[in-house]
């Protein structure tokens, strides 16, 4: 990289030199032409050398220029991130000074006195229960699908019922093999077997099924049928439906 104070210094002193060469010759009238135009030639070609100089100067000082460019761009990034580091250098401190609000603990309130359950709630057998329709009976009278879950039922139609019976103490699903005893009480005292198997024509389930004609001269009304269970171990149940109305069962004879 040249400098311009140093490049001119060398350059005027071979320009300087020459020129007084030539002075010294032109006033003198004793020097050969031969001599002086040897002179004149060393002349030129120190000018030529100089202004070759002078261009790789300027090539030289624009290449300086375009760095020094990038240069202050760079300083004036770093300048700008200094800025932002300082600024979140204050927030960090300020947020580390700042004292945090402690919200004292809730004070804790009496412990809540355990409901003493009555024993006629605990029962070993969970019970699901429900009623579908059956096939035409005798009477000629049945409904359009059967396995149509309903409570509604006509005199003389079939109705099915459905139940899956549990060990509440260890989840069991009961089966065949588990129960001596699982069935359908109606209101008069009849008893109906229920059997434990496939149910079903297009989605088979395992489950617990009875089946009850309704008699022609049944009394309209509600049902009031109960599902009662023992196991082989001992343990029985009963259920009854409650149904919406607040009856016990949502089993209905309508016209």
């Amino acid at each position: 990289m040249f400098r311009k104070k140093g490049f001119w210094r060398p350059a005027g002193i071979v320009a300087f030199s020459v020129l007084l060469v030539l002075s010294t010759v032109a006033c003198s009238s004793g020097v050969p032409q031969a001599d002086y135009d040897a002179v004149k030639q060393q002349l030129t070609t120190e000018q030529k050398k100089a202004t070759d100089l002078q261009q790789q100067l300027t090539a030289a000082t624009q290449q300086t220029g375009a760095s020094a460019q990038q240069v202050k761009a760079l300083q004036d990034q770093v300048a700008k991130l200094e800025t932002q580091a300082k600024a979140f250098k204050g927030a960090l401190v300020a947020a580390v000074e700042a004292k945090p609000v402690v919200k004292p603990p809730p004070t804790p309130g009496p412990s809540p006195t355990p409901r003493p359950i009555p024993a006629a709630e605990y029962t070993p057998l969970a019970f699901y229960v429900d009623t579908t329709t059956g096939n035409p009976t005798e009477f000629n009278i049945g409904s359009t699908k059967s396995c149509l879950k309903t409570g509604n039922f006509k005199r003389g139609m079939r109705v099915v019922f459905r139940a899956t019976i549990t060990d509440t103490s260890t989840g069991k699903v009961l089966q065949g093999a588990d129960v001596t005893k699982a069935v359908v009480k109606l209101p008069d005292g009849k008893e109906l077997p229920m059997k434990w198997g496939p149910h079903g024509s297009t989605e088979v389930i395992w489950i617990w099924t009875t089946g009850w004609t309704i008699p022609p001269d049944y009394p309209l009304g509600a049902v009031k049928y109960t599902v009662e269970a023992t196991t082989k171990d001992g343990k029985s149940a009963t259920f009854k439906e409650i149904a919406p109305d607040g009856t016990n069962s949502a089993l209905t004879v309508i016209e």
